[in-house]
C-alpha cells in the first residue's frame, strides 16, 4: 500500500530542505576564499557572478539528470570538494551549462567502458597480470610531490621509454587501461597519502605533467602514437586534468608531429603545453612552477630521481634498495646473458619477462660453477593467447655475496625475440 498523504508530503519536504542546504553549502564552497595563492579565474573564490550561477544551474541539473553524469563528474570525491569538482566541468565549456553537458554526453560511453571494470583497481588487472613495478621499469610515468600551483606532478623521461620492453610486460593495446587505473585508483591514493601526512595540505585533482624528450628517437614516437592517442582520449574524460604540461629537450622533428598530437587534444588542453627545446631553460621553468626541494632531482631539483621512484612505486618497491634492469634480445639457437653481483647483504627476487612465441630455457648460476642454482622452462601458460606477453619468477631469494648470470636460449621460433630481465635487490 501506498503511503499516505501526509507522510509522502512530509517526505518531499525533507528532499527540498536537504536540497536547499546541500546548494547554499555548494555557493558557500563556491564563494569562499582560494586556498592556493595565484588562483585562476573560474576556480573556487574566483568566479563572477554570472560564473556562479551557472555552477548551481549545473549542478541542478545534475541531481535530476542521468546517474552516469552525476558520477563522472564526482569520480574523485574522495579527495575534490564539490566545488571545484563543479567547476573542473563548467570551465572546460566556458561556463555554458549546456555544452558541459553535451560533452559529457559525448564522453559518456567511453567512461562507461572504464567503469564496466572498475577502472582497473590494480595496476595489474590493467597490463595482463604483470606487477605494476615491470611496466615502469620499461614506461616510467612517476607520480612526484606536488608543485606550487596544488598540483601533483607526474614526470615521464623518454629515454628510459623502451617499446621492446613494454611489449615484453604487456601490450601497448593496454597502455590506456592502466591511464584509467592511474588517474581513478593511484591518483586518488597519492592524494589521499599527501592529505594524511599533512591535513593542512591542499591538493588539486589536476596534473602538472613533465616530459623529458631527450633520446626521443622518431621510430620510438611512431610506434607510440597509437598508445598516445588512447592515453589522451581517456585523460580527455576528465575536463581540466591536465593544470599544464612542461616538455623539455624538444627535438627539431617533433614539430612534425605536434600537430597530430594536438588534434587528440580538447583546443584548450593544448594550450597548457609550454615546449623547450633547450633543456636549461626547460628545467628553469620547472623551478618557476615546483618548490626545489619537491622537484625530481633528475629535473633540477632536491627531491629523489624519478629511477628511484620508479622503484618505490612498484608492489613491495618500499622493500627494494636497487634494480637490475636489463633487455636482451636473443637469436634462435642463440644464448641471452644478463651478469649482476651481490653483496654479503643483499638478497635478490628475479623474474624475465617475453612475449616470445616458443618461450626459452633458463639458467641461473653462480660465475665459476657449473652446475646451475636455478633451471626454468620458460613456456606461456595455456590461458595465454599466442603472442601475449608472460613473465615468470627465477628466483624469489637469492643470497649473496656472490656474482651470478642468468643465461637465456631459444632453439626455435623468430630469427630474434626480447627478454626483460628485472632483479629487485634488498639489503637485510
Amino acid at each position: 500500500t501506498s503511503p499516505p498523504s501526509d507522510a509522502r508530503e512530509m517526505s518531499s519536504k525533507r528532499k527540498r530542505s536537504r536540497s536547499i542546504l546541500t546548494t547554499l553549502m555548494l555557493r558557500k564552497r563556491l564563494e569562499e576564499t582560494p586556498k592556493v595563492v595565484d588562483t585562476p579565474a573560474g576556480y573556487p573564490g574566483h568566479l563572477t557572478p554570472q560564473e556562479l550561477d551557472a555552477c548551481l544551474e549545473f549542478r541542478r541539473r545534475l541531481k535530476e539528470g542521468d546517474r552516469v553524469y552525476r558520477d563522472m563528474v564526482g569520480c574523485f570525491s574522495d579527495v575534490e570538494e564539490e566545488a571545484y569538482a563543479v567547476c573542473r566541468y563548467m570551465r572546460a565549456r566556458k561556463f555554458d551549462v549546456d555544452r558541459a553537458f553535451q560533452m559529457m554526453k559525448e564522453r559518456s560511453e567511453l567512461w562507461k567502458g572504464g567503469a564496466a571494470r572498475d577502472f582497473f583497481p590494480a595496476a595489474s588487472d590493467a597490463i595482463g597480470g604483470a606487477p605494476e613495478s615491470a611496466l615502469l621499469t620499461q614506461f616510467p610515468l612517476v607520480l612526484g610531490r606536488t608543485a606550487r600551483n596544488a598540483c601533483p606532478l607526474i614526470y615521464f623521461r623518454v629515454r628510459k621509454l623502451r617499446i621492446e620492453g613494454i611489449e615484453c610486460v604487456t601490450s601497448l593495446d593496454d597502455i590506456p587501461s592502466y591511464v584509467w587505473h592511474l588517474a581513478v585508483h593511484k591518483l586518488k591514493r597519492h592524494i589521499a597519502q599527501v592529505l594524511a601526512n599533512d591535513p593542512s595540505k591542499f591538493v588539486r585533482t589536476q596534473l602538472m605533467v613533465v616530459f623529458d624528450l631527450d633520446g626521443l628517437a622518431i621510430s620510438t614516437l611512431r610506434s607510440a602514437m597509437g598508445a598516445l592517442q588512447g592515453a589522451l582520449q581517456v585523460l580527455g574524460v576528465f575536463p581540466e586534468f591536465l593544470f599544464n604540461v612542461v616538455i623539455l629537450n624538444v627535438p627539431g622533428f617533433f614539430g612534425a608531429f605536434w600537430p597530430v598530437i594536438r588534434n587528440f587534444l580538447d583546443p584548450d588542453t593544448a594550450k597548457k603545453f609550454e615546449l623547450y627545446s633547450n633543456g636549461a631553460n626547460g628545467r628553469e621553468r620547472l623551478l618557476e612552477l615546483v618548490e626545489p626541494e619537491d622537484l625530481a632531482s633528475d629535473f633540477g631539483g632536491e627531491a629523489p630521481s624519478t629511477e628511484i621512484e620508479v622503484a618505490r612505486q612498484g608492489e613491495g618497491g618500499q622493500n627494494i634498495d636497487r634494480r637490475v634492469v636489463e633487455l636482451l634480445t636473443v637469436r634462435k639457437r642463440g644464448e641471452g646473458l644478463c651478469k649482476f653481483q651481490l653483496g654479503a647483504s643483499e638478497n635478490a627476487s628475479v623474474s624475465i619477462y617475453t612475449k616470445a612465441h616458443e618461450g626459452a630455457d633458463i639458467h641461473l648460476r653462480e660465475d665459476g660453477k657449473s652446475e646451475p642454482i636455478a633451471v626454468v622452462s620458460m613456456t606461456r601458460n595455456e590461458g595465454k593467447p599466442a603472442g601475449s606477453a608472460f613473465f615468470r619468477n627465477i628466483c624469489s631469494s637469492l643470497q649473496g655475496p656472490g656474482k651470478y648470470q642468468i643465461g637465456i636460449k631459444r632453439n626455435s621460433g623468430p630469427a630474434s625475440e626480447h627478454f626483460l630481465v628485472i632483479a629487485d635487490i634488498s639489503c637485510e
